[in-house]
């Protein structure tokens, strides 16, 4: 997701300039982290933090809302990832608020949202129920188009090449002393694969 976003981000940047017709600066990608306890007001302040708006530190939820709406017109943004969405207690009211307010980005901020998580599923996103809660979580899961992650698979060349590239991807990434190229793509592939079952979030 984060390697889509970059690719994106630098793509439009070189085709559409580092500024827009107004002067402010083009942010086409803006991502936004959930947390267990994320509720309507914080997640539009967490957009507000993404911009570094200088009113993100005082204001109402819908005042946030404005700014942050404001913010992604201002920057030309495309694209607004939503990720952890797996830690929204999604039957509490911060959930649930949290997920109606997806229906009023959907409808009012002119962006595709990239929602990612883990077990969705199970955590009723994409069921109908019984409850107010389930018709809530249902009615996000029916506006979303799902698109699945499943292990890696290391039996075919194929699958050896995307655990690679994906291992390679976090060779970039990450800080080690006396780093050198392959030295977790080539010399921690085993064990990595093993200790992981190909998963990527216990990768």
């Amino acid at each position: 997701m984060l390697a889509f976003a970059r690719k994106l981000h630098r793509r439009i940047i070189q085709e559409e300039g580092n500024y827009t017709d107004d002067g402010h600066e083009r942010w086409p990608v803006c991502r936004v982290g959930l947390t267990s306890n994320t509720g309507m007001r914080d997640f539009n302040r967490a957009i507000l933090e993404y911009f570094s708006h200088p009113d993100r530190h005082r204001g109402t939820t819908a005042e946030f809302g404005y700014r942050a709406l404001d913010s992604v017109l201002s920057a030309e943004t495309e694209l607004l990832i939503v990720d952890d969405l797996h830690f929204l207690k999604w039957r509490n009211k911060s959930g649930i608020e949290v997920s109606n307010h997806f229906k009023y980005i959907a409808n009012e901020f002119p962006v595709t949202l990239l929602m990612v998580g883990v077990g969705l599923e199970n955590r009723g996103l994409f069921s109908e129920g019984a409850s107010y809660e389930d018709a809530v979580l249902a009615r996000t899961g029916r506006r979303t188009a799902r698109l699945g992650m499943e292990p890696f698979d290391i039996k075919t060349e194929e699958g050896r090449r995307g655990w690679r590239d994906t291992l390679l991807a976090i060779e970039e990434r990450v800080i080690l002393a006396d780093k050198y190229p392959g030295v977790i793509a080539d010399g921690l592939s085993d064990y990595l694969f093993a200790r992981s079952t190909g998963h990527i979030g216990s990768l």
